[in-house]
């Protein structure tokens, strides 16, 4: 072997195991998988007759862009809303492109609709529902706030492990999910420097580090241990409210 021929092995060594820090992420749509970088994004959807609708945008404007985007819980908010503006776009895109006919194509305002409704469902699942029955089973949040929340936090996590589970029986679901983990190989992929073809992206797992929603479950439990450490009471007390049921309610918003 020519010192040459190890030089470039070796180099090729390097490229693959070096992780590189990009801004390429993304998420599962209908039939096919968004990614986004730091100044585009891109759209593949894979359509009834087999092939692959492929759409690439620029992002334009990036709010992140602006100097007070990027003041502390300001940038959170400005993300979560960038992110969720985007994701609706794209899954506009997979719902018209994925439909076998006209009918099963859905509109931009039906896909808004789906969205409002979805959110609805989320809030009160993982927002109300958890401090309604934390309240009858462990009572106000006023007067036993650590138990009210320690019950609360407790039936937030398994109402989110429960609908995992009950939504990944469902086939259609279970496709998503498969698309969620062949974006997770692709970036990882991207990440090392590797050619992005199947046979070397086969080669990585499904689970990323920057996973959206892992993100969202050390969330819920980073929320879970702050409110068990900051009762409800010292929050919306400086609101000037003293009776249980605007303290209950002001917590909800708050959460």
């Amino acid at each position: 072997m020519t010192d040459e021929t190890s030089q470039t092995e070796t180099a090729a060594v390097e490229r693959v195991s070096k992780i590189e820090h990009t801004h390429i992420g993304g998420q599962a749509v209908i039939e096919g998988v968004m990614m986004r970088g730091k100044y585009n994004w891109a759209v593949a959807v894979r359509t009834s007759d087999g092939n692959i609708h492929v759409e690439q945008h620029d992002l334009g404007s990036h709010p992140g862009r602006r100097p007070w985007t990027q003041w502390p819980i300001v940038r959170g908010v400005v993300a979560l809303v960038d992110t969720m503006s985007l994701a609706m776009r794209a899954l506009s895109v997979s719902a018209k492109m994925a439909g076998e006919t006209e009918e099963e194509q859905l509109t931009e305002k039906e896909v808004g609709g789906v969205m409002v409704v979805a959110l609805v469902i989320a809030v009160g699942l993982f927002m109300i529902l958890p401090n309604v029955i934390a309240r009858f089973a462990a009572g106000s949040p006023d007067t036993s706030p650590f138990m009210f929340n320690l019950a609360s936090g407790v039936v937030r996590v398994l109402v989110l492990f429960g609908y995992i589970w009950a939504i990944s029986r469902m086939e259609d679901i279970q496709r998503v999910f498969a698309y969620h983990g062949a974006e997770h190989k692709t970036i990882h992929a991207y990440e090392h420097g590797i050619d992005l073809e199947p046979e070397g992206i086969q080669k990585f797992g499904t689970a990323h580090v920057r996973c959206g929603t892992s993100f969202l479950l050390m969330v819920m439990i980073v929320a879970f241990v702050v409110y068990l450490l900051i009762p409800l009471r010292s929050i919306v007390t400086p609101w000037g409210s003293t009776n249980p049921d605007p303290v209950f309610g002001m917590g909800q918003v708050i959460r």
